[in-house]
């Protein structure tokens, strides 16, 4: 299991906490401990931009997804009170209502993945 992007930020962190608490040994070691920090520093606040931009992006996606499920069940809706007022003048009954009704009917149904409903074979099937 990856760490999560907070786990990796916090552990950066407490990096850059020990760097400036140990400088004077570090760099008695030879570590540019302000080289560190600045390209440390530098990588969190690009990590965390992009984090922000991932997470705006996802909340983008869940409202065009919302929007566009919105407007395919209005234009289904709309589309079906049209076809029962067609089939209500025409007679529910006449040949012609009969094609209008089997319209509506050929629409495959949640979890009815066969030949007959999709006009193809089912999702799997050999061909």
């Amino acid at each position: 299991m990856s760490a999560t992007q907070t786990e990796k930020i916090g552990f950066v962190r407490s990096e850059l906490d020990f760097l400036v608490k140990y400088r004077t040994g570090l760099q008695t070691g030879g570590i540019d401990v302000d080289e560190f920090h600045r390209v440390l520093t530098e990588k969190i606040d690009r990590a965390t931009r992009a984090n922000a931009k991932q997470e705006s992006l996802k909340a983008e996606t869940r409202r065009a997804t919302a929007e566009a499920e919105a407007a395919s069940d209005d234009v289904y809706r709309t589309g079906s009170g049209f076809l029962d007022a067609a089939m209500g003048v025409l007679g529910k009954n006449s040949p012609e209502a009969q094609v209008l009704q089997r319209l509506r009917s050929r629409i495959r149904q949640p979890g009815d993945q066969t030949a007959e409903v999709t006009g193809g074979p089912a999702p799997g099937s050999p061909a």
